[in-house]
């Protein structure tokens, strides 16, 4: 699967607010809401193509596509059931600036 299936598959994708963690505002998008397999071969470009990243003490890939990182919850592929989604504006600025402080000054000012 090519990127731009993945994005075009992303993009119409019902995802719903997931209303349980307020504080870290998300979206999901159940399986059964998909043609399985177009799911299945979303799940594993996430896989492949993401990022380990932690959030607070457990890791999942992550995968940056436009203004959005997608995850799912890391289950075996034949039990995972959704895939989130979080809007990326912050941590992309963080990662900007992270990026600029090592280019300006040879090293982040976190590690002096």
């Amino acid at each position: 699967m090519f990127k731009s299936e993945v994005r075009d598959l992303l993009e119409k994708a019902t995802f719903i607010y997931a209303k349980t963690l307020p504080l870290f505002k998300h979206f999901y998008t159940k399986r059964e809401s998909w043609e399985d397999s177009d799911f299945v071969e979303v799940v594993k470009y996430i896989r492949k193509y993401g990022v380990k990243e932690k959030f607070f003490n457990k890791e999942y890939i992550y995968y940056y596509l436009g203004d959005y990182k997608y995850w799912t919850m890391g289950n075996p592929l034949d039990e995972t059931i959704l895939i989130n989604k979080a809007y990326d504006k912050t941590d992309r600025q963080k990662r900007h600036k992270t990026i600029r402080a090592f280019s300006n000054k040879g090293k982040s000012s976190l590690l002096q």
